[in-house]
């Protein structure tokens, strides 16, 4: 199950920006470019303010980007898929939970 936690938008610099919500989380994230990299396939994450936290990869053909964030407050990396809306220059944010291999049984 798929739950949404945000949105990100094109900046005029090629960084895509937005707030990052969850139960416990609502930070800032950005995505920013390697300099001179005019279509990139990965960013750097940062999250409020500046502290980078992870890494982002794009499909170039779904236009999909994977965000992976690191964190010494979270328990495992938290894995985001940030889907394109039309064309807006913005981008939907989801998340799911992982897989723990655990299940119920009767």
């Amino acid at each position: 199950m798929e739950v949404e936690t945000g949105w990100l938008e094109m900046q005029s610099d090629g960084c895509l920006s937005g707030v990052l919500r969850t139960l416990t989380l609502n930070v800032q994230l950005e995505l920013r470019r390697a300099a001179g990299d005019e279509r990139p396939t990965t960013y750097a994450v940062h999250v409020a303010g500046g502290w980078l936290m992870g890494e982002a990869k794009v499909d170039r053909e779904t236009g999909t980007i994977t965000i992976v964030i690191n964190s010494p407050e979270l328990p495992y990396a938290m894995t985001l898929s940030a889907k394109p809306h039309s064309n807006t220059g913005q981008w939907r944010m989801s998340w799911s939970a992982p897989e723990t291999g655990f299940r119920l049984t009767a």
